[in-house]
């Protein structure tokens, strides 16, 4: 193998690596947990909180033994290999393989961190909502058809609810500001635009969910993305790997979950778990081979909720 060709592999393993890394870091998802029961936020009333989620995808996970399996950003064993054309063309599958990680990271990234919200009741039977997770901003709104909508706390004989929501949340990652210079190697950007619904249905525990709910209910999400990886070293290195436009994909996910809260008319603590099947559908490589992506996504999430005052009877 050229001298010149395992310099550049060098050079572009060490950035590929960093660019999985910095994926991995920032890997953005809509937020889809969901803590919410089927009363929406009373009119008037205000409900602020923190979760603390994990994002479990088992695509994601397979992908990543499959990096180690391949011994990703080892070039001692392309070193020992003196035929060039074999050399090239381990070097084109390991390139495979870190592009369908970092795509795979991207549309639905390992992660966990915590996640601040809002909701505020703004009419009879509807309230909207804010969240902020990890770079992620959600917008939402939530439409109750099922139940009495009194003030938490306030006296009713009803203990069902049921509500309809929709949520849109967008996300755009470049490399960061320090990891600029790295332009000379990679190219990557990645757009995200997510439309999620939840149908939600609980039973409160006292009057108008004073002591908190049990929810369940089904979900479905929809992802808009702009996506591409161009690795400039490799092109330099005569290796024939093409060049990679930008890509437009989109992808759907249905779930199902539960979620319990209790607590006393303002201080709640809520627990839940999502589980989600996705189809990500099939994605141009790096070296311009393509897979086929799905699996299912397990969502835990565990936090505090504080509802303003203002429970008066109806």
């Amino acid at each position: 193998m050229k001298t010149r060709d395992l310099f550049f592999l060098t050079k572009s393993g060490l950035a590929l690596n960093c660019v999985t890394l910095i994926v991995v870091i920032t890997g953005c998802t809509a937020p889809k947990s969901i803590t919410e029961s089927g009363k929406t936020t009373p009119r008037g009333q205000l409900k602020v909180g923190a979760n603390y989620n994990a994002n479990i995808p088992t695509q994601t996970i397979k992908n990543a033994i499959e990096l180690v399996g391949n011994g990703i950003g080892t070039v001692k064993s392309i070193k020992a290999i003196n035929n060039e054309q074999e050399a090239g063309e381990e070097i084109k599958n390991r390139a495979a393989s870190l592009s369908k990680y970092a795509i795979g990271y991207a549309v639905d990234p390992m992660t966990y961190g915590i996640n601040y919200y809002a909701r505020l009741g703004i009419a009879k039977r509807v309230d909207i909502g804010y969240q902020y997770a990890g770079g992620t901003n959600a917008f939402d709104i939530k439409y109750q058809f099922l139940g009495t909508t009194g003030k938490i706390g306030s006296y009713s004989e009803n203990r069902f609810y049921g509500s309809i929501g929709l949520q849109y949340s967008s996300r755009k990652y470049e490399l960061p500001d320090k990891f600029k210079l790295m332009d000379e190697f990679i190219d990557f950007r990645f757009n995200r635009k997510d439309l999620f619904i939840p149908v939600i249905f609980s039973k409160s525990f006292g009057d108008e969910e004073k002591k908190g709910h049990f929810s369940w209910g089904v979900a479905y999400n929809r992802a808009f993305l702009e996506y591409g990886m161009q690795n400039k070293v490799y092109q330099n290195a005569d290796l024939n790997i093409p060049y990679q436009n930008i890509e437009r994909k989109q992808f759907s996910s249905y779930g199902t979950f539960i979620n319990l809260k209790t607590g006393n008319r303002c201080v709640f603590f809520v627990m839940s778990l999502a589980v989600y099947y996705t189809d990500y559908g099939t994605y141009k490589l790096i070296d311009g081979s393509s897979a086929h992506l799905h699996g299912f996504t397990y969502v835990p999430s565990l936090g505090i909720q504080f509802v303003t005052p203002g429970f008066r009877k109806k």
